[in-house]
């Protein structure tokens, strides 16, 4: 199951224009807010908070790939960033 879940986090980024997605460096509060998007839950208040509190694309559980809506993973500020 959580390979199932990482390939769809994986297929999101490179939908979004990350060319390798296994190669790039993100904040592990990043990656756990896109995986409990994948699986519909919200995440921990302290991942929130590391996150300044908002989440940046809820995505809708999927059993291929995310939604094309842009990831807390890549937000506008670069990868893994704010």
């Amino acid at each position: 199951m959580l390979n199932r879940h990482l390939s769809a986090l994986v297929d999101q980024l490179r939908a979004e224009g990350i060319g390798d997605p296994l190669a790039q460096s993100f904040t592990l509060a990043a990656i756990w807010d896109d995986l409990a998007a994948i699986v519909g839950e919200s995440p921990p208040a302290a991942v929130q908070a590391a996150l300044g509190g908002e989440r940046l694309s809820p995505c809708t559980p999927s059993d291929s790939a995310l939604s094309a809506s842009p990831s807390r993973a890549c937000s506008p500020g670069g990868c893994g960033e704010r």
